[in-house]
C-alpha cells in the first residue's frame, strides 16, 4: 500500500506542475488502477474455493437454447484459462439427457470482449446420451451472440439404446468453426470401440464465404448406433457417402444412404452460372425420424429442381411426386445476382 501511495503522490505532483492536462493523466492512471483491481479482484476470486461455488450455482440452471438447461458440479482450476468440470449435465422437462464426466477446458477468455469464444482444447473422459431431448419449440432466428472458435475436441461418446436403438461406445475428435452472423467450418471424426471398423467422417465448410464443401462418410459393416441414432434401423449393413463441392456459382452435389436392401436416400445435381438442376428420391419410412412427413405425403417421394437463367432471375421448375402429394410449380426465383421474384406454383388435382 506504502508503494502504491508513493506512486499517487507523485503523479498528482507532477499533475500540478504540468497543470490542465495534468489532472489528465491523473484520471487516466486512477481508472488504470481501479481496472487492475476489479480484474485481479475477479480473476482471483474465480478460482478460489467460494468463486468457483459460487460460479456452479450462478451457472446451473442456464437455459441452452431448445435442447435444455445447464447444470456444473466440481468446478476446478482457473477459470480465465484453463479449467476443468467433474460432471455436467442437459436436463430437459423429462430429466436428464446428457452427462458428461471429467471435462477439461483450455481457452482464451480476452477473446469474449470480441464476441469469440476461443478453445484451444476441450476433452471429456466420457459423455453419456441416455435419450433423445424433448425440444422446445424453435424461437426467431437471430445472430449468434457469439462466433465460436474450437481449435480440437476430443471425448469419448457412450448412448443407450434409447438414442441409438442399440448401445454405442465411440472416439469422437475434431474441431469446429462457427461465425457469429453465420457460416460453419469444421472435422468431425468418429470410431466405434464395439465394432472394428465402423465409423463417420466428416468434413464441411458452409457458409462463411463463397465456398462450399461437405465430404461424409459413415459405415457400419453390421449395423449399430450411428444409423440407429440416424432413426434407422440398427441391425441392417448401413453406409453413407455424401459429397459437395464448389462455389456459390458452380459445383456439384451427391448423396447416397443404404440400409441393408434399401436406400433410404439418394440425389444428386449441379449448378453453374447458367442454371442448374438436382433430382433424387427418399424414403420416408426408412426412418423413425421421418414418421411425421411419411404420414403427411407416404411411404416415399421423388422430386427435382430445374434452373436456367432468364435475364436477371431464374426461371424454375419444381416437381414432388409422392404417394399422398403432387406438385409442380413454375416460375422466377433467386438470380446469380441475389435478386428475388415471386415463384408461382401449382398442384394438380
Amino acid at each position: 500500500m506504502s508503494e502504491t501511495s508513493d506512486v499517487t503522490e507523485a503523479v498528482v505532483k507532477t499533475a500540478r506542475r504540468i497543470g490542465g492536462p495534468g489532472w489528465l493523466i491523473i484520471a487516466s492512471v486512477t481508472l488504470v488502477m481501479l481496472v487492475a483491481l476489479l480484474f485481479g479482484g475477479v480473476r482471483l476470486g474465480a478460482i478460489t474455493p467460494q468463486g468457483r461455488a459460487f460460479l456452479e450455482a450462478r451457472t446451473s440452471g442456464l437455459k441452452l437454447g431448445r435442447i435444455g438447461r445447464l447444470k456444473i458440479e466440481g468446478l476446478s482450476g482457473d477459470i480465465w484459462r484453463d479449467f476443468g468440470v467433474g460432471r455436467l449435465t442437459i436436463s430437459d422437462e423429462k430429466g436428464v439427457w446428457l452427462e458428461a464426466r471429467d471435462v477439461h477446458v483450455v481457452w482464451r477468455a480476452t477473446e469474449l470482449f470480441g464476441r469469440r469464444f476461443h478453445a484451444d482444447r476441450i476433452t471429456a473422459r466420457q459423455a453419456l446420451v441416455l435419450r433423445r431431448p424433448t425440444l422446445t419449440p424453435k424461437g426467431k432466428s437471430s445472430a449468434a451472440p457469439l462466433s465460436i472458435d474450437i481449435d480440437s475436441f476430443a471425448l469419448r461418446l457412450v448412448t443407450r439404446p434409447e438414442f441409438s436403438r442399440q448401445a454405442g461406445d465411440f472416439d469422437v475428435a475434431g474441431d469446429y468453426e462457427m461465425a457469429r452472423r453465420g457460416g460453419q467450418k469444421g472435422r468431425l471424426g468418429v470410431v466405434s470401440h464395439l465394432h472394428a471398423g465402423d465409423h463417420l467422417n466428416l468434413v464441411f465448410d458452409l457458409g462463411r464465404n463463397k465456398t462450399l464443401l461437405l465430404a461424409a462418410d459413415a459405415q457400419e459393416a453390421n449395423g449399430g448406433a450411428i444409423a440407429g441414432a440416424l432413426g434407422l434401423s440398427a441391425e441392417r449393413p448401413f453406409d453413407l457417402s455424401a459429397k459437395a463441392n464448389g462455389t456459390i456459382e458452380r459445383g456439384a452435389f451427391t448423396v447416397l444412404a443404404r440400409s441393408g436392401d434399401t436406400t433410404p436416400l439418394k440425389a444428386g445435381g449441379a449448378w453453374d452460372p447458367q442454371g442448374g438442376s438436382a433430382s433424387g428420391r427418399i424414403d420416408l419410412s426408412a426412418s423413425s425420424l421421418t414418421r411425421r412427413l411419411e404420414r403427411m405425403f407416404g411411404a416415399g417421394a421423388e422430386f427435382s429442381v430445374l434452373g436456367r437463367k432468364a435475364g436477371a432471375f431464374q426461371d424454375l421448375k419444381i416437381q414432388v411426386d409422392s404417394p399422398n402429394l403432387k406438385l409442380s410449380g413454375r416460375g422466377l426465383g433467386i438470380s446469380a445476382s441475389g435478386s428475388r421474384a415471386p415463384m408461382a406454383s401449382r398442384s394438380p388435382p
